[in-house]
């Protein structure tokens, strides 16, 4: 039998991988973990002009649909509880209507934020232990140790914004009375990082785990890990009762609210309607951060959750 020319067997296997080459689907090296199956679909945005803090901040409308976030129709909706374990904090109720948002799908990760102090427009972490995860090197980790000066700054060079506290309950809810982002089932680690209950000091993990890896601790929204994790800075000052009408809290103070509990938090701190807070010094280990963005203009379609709580 004869052989086949060298010629002809290097002609060949250039034709092949040039196939396989063709085949083969080219995708973007994200800045977050790959959306999970049964997540809403996410668009990109190109940044449009940061206008400060909160109540104004960036809206959609100036450029593309945001990257990563997920769209929360505005509502009418009863913030705060008056029932039990609730805190005193935790009252009084108070009715709030809320225009549009878009919310980060996950918690602001290392990559993100370590992208972000490569560029100049984002400061490093100022504390270090090995409870902080920005020198773990794991990009899909949620950012922590992060005081509320260096969230702000985070969100702003993003051109987003920290949520207000009623906009994060609201997105956190999945119906009126339900405690938990998913719902009324109890928490469990297969919904959340957190301690194992209220009187216990034994956790479902030595630290937090990778963004968006627990399906069932979705919002209605779809949004991932609101309760636990790491808790998240909010824009709103703290006060020890929730004010009595509007939309924002305090209109000044020493304390910024921190909301949704972390890996060191016994299940009642990830309720949805607990509350916490940090000074600025606050640079703990369960302390992250999330980012806002005003909605663009009705009629533009993008990835919507679910609608008002009633």
């Amino acid at each position: 039998m004869r052989r086949p020319s060298l010629l002809l067997v290097l002609s060949l296997a250039t034709l092949c991988s040039g196939w396989a080459l063709f085949r083969r689907p080219i995708l973007p090296a994200p800045d977050f973990a790959p959306p999970l199956a049964d997540a809403a679909p996410l668009l990109s945005a190109a940044p449009a002009e940061a206008t400060g803090p909160r109540p104004a901040g960036p809206r959609a409308s100036e450029g593309a649909l945001p990257a990563e976030m997920i769209l929360v129709p505005g509502g009418h909706f009863t913030m705060g509880t008056l029932l039990k374990p609730a805190e005193p904090n935790e009252g009084p109720t108070r009715e709030v209507t809320l225009a549009p948002y878009w919310v980060d799908r996950t918690e602001v990760t290392v990559g993100a934020y370590r992208a972000c102090v490569e560029r100049g427009a984002c400061v490093a972490p100022r504390v270090s232990s090995r409870a902080c995860t920005y020198e773990r090197r794991d990009p899909q980790l949620p950012m922590n140790c992060v005081g509320f000066d260096e969230a702000d700054a985070y969100c702003l060079a993003q051109q987003k914004r920290l949520l207000t506290e009623a906009e994060w309950e609201y997105a956190a809810r999945s119906a009126p009375a339900a405690p938990y982002p998913w719902g009324h089932d109890p928490p469990g680690c297969d919904r959340l990082i957190a301690m194992k209950g209220n009187s216990t000091a034994e956790g479902c993990s030595p630290g937090p785990q990778g963004v968006g890896l627990r399906p069932r601790s979705k919002s209605r929204h779809g949004i991932d890990d609101l309760a636990g994790n790491v808790e998240e800075w909010v824009s709103d000052f703290y006060d020890d009762r929730l004010p009595a009408e509007g939309t924002t809290g305090a209109p000044r103070g020493s304390s910024r609210v921190l909301r949704g509990g972390s890996w060191m938090s016994p299940h009642k701190a990830t309720r949805v309607t607990a509350r916490s807070w940090g000074g600025g010094q606050e640079r703990g280990p369960g302390v992250g951060l999330r980012c806002a963005r005003d909605a663009e203009p009705a009629g533009r379609k993008g990835s919507e959750g679910s609608g008002p709580v009633q």
